[in-house]
């Protein structure tokens, strides 16, 4: 090879080096954070759980890289998501089938590896350059599909047996060694409605640990007797309690803030005089639920304020809504106390 030619060909390494260089110094990074979950493909035999089993989605952060003006897209998209609940979030949906895992077992997902598979990470047009965490458990459940008797209960649990249900039992996925009821709750309100017409809900079962629950495919027609005339109450609650789960975290980690307290500062609900009188003397009129998974949100949806109500009184069709009430909450970390000294 002459010497002219080897000058020829080094010109032309130098240069692709330069350009190769000037590309990747035009390259942006970006973290962003999206949540695996199961899909809902999968099928109604399928529970899963991820991390320490106790949470059905799990926040996993990304790093992405790419050309400036796709990561400036990705962004707007990003940030969209968060302030419009109907936006498309950047979710990655596993399959247990797409991977073998259709037995009861936990096993180990290698989070980069299942990403770069997913249909949401090549519409991205970006390249994944790491995640945290890099592995993941991923707990699998096979349930057995059984015929279940279906329950009717109020807001705290208390059954309801005036209640008619049509159909009394509805067809569910449950543990093997589950041997309990479906249930249906219903709200002050949904007691109430129940009692002038038919209303129509979607049986549930509970699992442990709390918060995993799953819902027939089925709804039940349900009905209550009418009950006696009631009068009409306004009301200005005293006090307003939450409600944990029985290992909740939430109560040592943040202060619970009510964002649109002045919204429930008057209720209105029909009652017999002794059933407001009872209501009156409750230690909390208003509970409002707050749930683990609320510590890992952006902003939490408006929840349902719970009304309550005396639940013999409940029951009896003595007490109910006029109208229903949601709460606006945040969660405000609660800041250790430095040490005297």
């Amino acid at each position: 090879m002459s010497d002219k030619t080897k000058k020829i060909l080094g010109v032309i390494f130098l240069t692709a080096l330069i350009w190769a260089w000037a590309y990747l110094s035009l390259e942006r990074q970006i973290p962003l954070w999206g949540t695996i979950e199961l899909s809902p493909a999968a099928g109604p035999e399928f529970l899963v759980t991820f991390g320490d089993g106790a949470s059905t989605s799990f926040p996993v952060k990304l790093t992405f890289k790419g050309p400036p003006a796709k990561v400036s897209e990705i962004e707007r998209q990003y940030r969209a998501a968060i302030m419009d609940p109907l936006h498309d979030k950047l979710v990655y949906y596993y399959m247990p089938q797409e991977f073998g895992h259709t037995t009861t077992q936990t096993y180990t997902l290698d989070v980069m590896e299942f990403i770069r598979q997913s249909p949401a990470y090549r519409e991205m047009g970006l390249t994944l350059e790491a995640s945290e965490p890099m592995r993941l458990e991923v707990n699998v459940e096979v349930l057995t599909p059984r015929l279940l008797d279906v329950t009717c209960i109020d807001e705290s649990g208390a059954p309801l047996p005036a209640a008619e249900l049509q159909p009394g039992q509805v067809e569910m996925y449950v543990r093997p060694e589950y041997a309990g009821p479906a249930y249906v709750r219903l709200s002050g309100q949904q007691i109430a409605a129940a009692r002038h017409s038919p209303i129509h809900q979607r049986p549930f079962v509970d699992f442990e640990p709390p918060g995993l629950r799953r819902t027939a495919a089925q709804e039940v027609r349900i009905s209550l007797p009418a009950t006696e005339q009631l009068n009409e109450y306004p009301f200005q609650p005293q006090s307003i309690g939450f409600i944990f789960s029985r290992n909740s975290t939430i109560p040592g980690r943040y202060r619970i803030d009510i964002e649109n307290e002045s919204d429930l500062r008057t209720i209105h609900f029909r009652a017999t005089e002794a059933a407001f009188e009872a209501y009156r003397r409750r230690r909390h009129h208003l509970l409002i639920e707050v749930r683990e998974e609320d510590a890992a949100l952006e902003e939490i949806p408006p929840r349902e304020v719970i009304f309550n109500f005396p639940p013999e009184f409940v029951r009896n069709g003595h007490i109910e809504a006029t109208s229903s009430r949601t709460a606006v909450i945040r969660l405000v970390p609660i800041t250790a106390a430095a040490p005297d000294g």
